[in-house]
């Protein structure tokens, strides 16, 4: 029945099951504090047979000794000192990544047991919550299980969930409790990001340094923007007002992913907005449609690696000189300042027309020049140089 057995270096007992012992697929993945080694000192690790999940389980040793006691006892081998493993008492740990379905009624009793006994400890707790399940259904299960997750969300210090919308609105009930929370992923699974029957508020005074969304309006969240040093998301923005002001509220963001398109019958007159300078913006990605407006009203000083991907940005001249101007500012900026610029899409293949333009009287050089053709339909061209001012 046992396939491999292994004893570490340090005093921690690792255990390899076959493939018919399975974890439950609500449950993957539950790890012990890192940056105390000597806190646990056995771990029991599953590996499942379906290797398109290939879950991997990282139990305690109390949940060992309560749930899998009876199985390795009678299957482990007699070398094995059992004893030693199900009989320690260490501390409890600070991850836990749940699967939110129908068929684990067991699962809030045992989650809501574990957060009640770390609780006197005040261990910061990372959370990851997803579900397999996309139907409109709620199974009382998940609800209770929401709510015993949620009940503790004052200790979470990262969070993530990538859930329907119906698990996302329960979500949202907790979020106001968000005390100690630094990290915030929420991904919406199989809705409409332009749904605007949910929404989540973290209170004001809560620390929030990155935030990452996926297939949710940023209309829909509420944070201490002025705390974010990382913003990552995927859903497109189509007005500059919302944009500008997502910069002004957001000061100390160093590292910034959009996803952006201005529609083609909008016309170019340039925007009205002041100029807005992010002094501590070093990398910045763009993704979508008619790029260049942004730099219209955005000084990026403190740039040094600019990602661009789009379609159509020969289609606007404009474009063009608003990426060359936005490029020499930068550049110009304090001592001189080596940008590494990438353009992904179509029109990274006029690299003969591209390079020569961006330095035409702007005092810019470019140089170490890379371009890599698509390797197939599905990959875009890309065109990577470094830039600077003269």
């Amino acid at each position: 029945m046992i396939q491999e057995q292994e004893l570490c270096a340090t005093p921690r007992h690792a255990v390899i099951l076959n493939d018919e012992c399975q974890l439950p697929p609500s449950l993957t993945e539950v790890t012990l504090p890192q940056s105390e080694p000597m806190c646990f000192e056995s771990s029991l690790t599953t590996r499942a047979s379906d290797d398109s999940r290939d879950a991997i389980a990282k139990i305690p040793v109390e949940l060992m000794a309560e749930t899998f006691g009876k199985f390795v006892s009678g299957n482990m081998d007699k070398d094995f000192a059992v004893d030693s493993v199900t009989d320690t008492k260490p501390k409890l740990w600070t991850s836990m990544s749940v699967n939110i379905c129908s068929d684990q009624p067991d699962l809030p009793d045992l989650v809501s047991d574990w957060l009640n006994r770390s609780k006197e400890l005040e261990l910061p707790l990372c959370i990851h919550i997803y579900a397999d399940e996309l139907s409109d259904q709620e199974p009382d299960s998940a609800v209770e299980l929401l709510e015993a997750i949620a009940a503790h969300s004052e200790r979470w210090v990262s969070f993530s969930a990538h859930v329907p919308p119906h698990y996302m609105r329960r979500i949202g009930y907790a979020t106001t409790n968000f005390k100690n929370l630094k990290n915030l992923e929420l991904c919406l699974e199989g809705g409409d990001f332009r749904d605007a029957s949910w929404g989540i508020t973290v209170g004001k005074d809560t620390p929030v340094q990155r935030l990452s969304l996926f297939n949710i309006n940023l209309s829909m969240i509420q944070i201490n923007w002025s705390s974010l040093t990382t913003l990552e998301t995927n859903t497109c923005m189509t007005d500059h007002t919302q944009c500008y002001h997502l910069f002004r509220k957001a000061p100390f963001l160093q590292h910034c992913t959009l996803h952006w398109t201005c529609p083609p019958d909008v016309p170019e007159s340039r925007s009205d907005h002041p100029a807005c300078t992010m002094n501590n913006l070093t990398y910045l990605r763009i993704c979508g449609d008619y790029v260049g407006r942004i730099f219209e009203y955005l000084k990026l000083p403190a740039l040094s690696h600019l990602e661009i991907y789009v379609r159509y940005l020969d289609r606007r001249l404009s474009d063009l000189f608003l990426l060359r101007t936005s490029l020499r500012r930068a550049s110009q900026s304090g001592s001189k300042r080596t940008i590494r610029v990438v353009i992904t899409g179509p029109y990274s293949r006029c690299e003969r027309k591209l390079i020569p333009f961006l330095q035409s009287g702007s005092g810019l050089t470019v140089d170490n020049i890379i371009s890599t053709p698509k390797g197939s339909d599905d990959e875009d061209d890309a065109l990577e140089f470094s830039i600077h001012h003269n």
